[in-house]
């Protein structure tokens, strides 16, 4: 599986958590520790815990 279908997939899995304002950001130019980084926001502290 390469990194960006990796990616889309968190992403899905974030959204079946609730997560919402999702992004993917490219970091392959960047930064060498990684491609992608995925960030959310959740509403509550349960919804988070589920999520990470």
């Amino acid at each position: 599986m390469d990194s960006i279908t990796l990616a889309n997939k968190i992403a899905e899995l974030i959204f079946n958590k609730k997560g919402y304002d999702v992004r993917i950001l490219d970091l392959k130019e960047i930064a060498s520790f990684a491609d992608y980084f995925v960030i959310c926001s959740a509403d509550s502290d349960t919804q988070v815990k589920a999520i990470a």
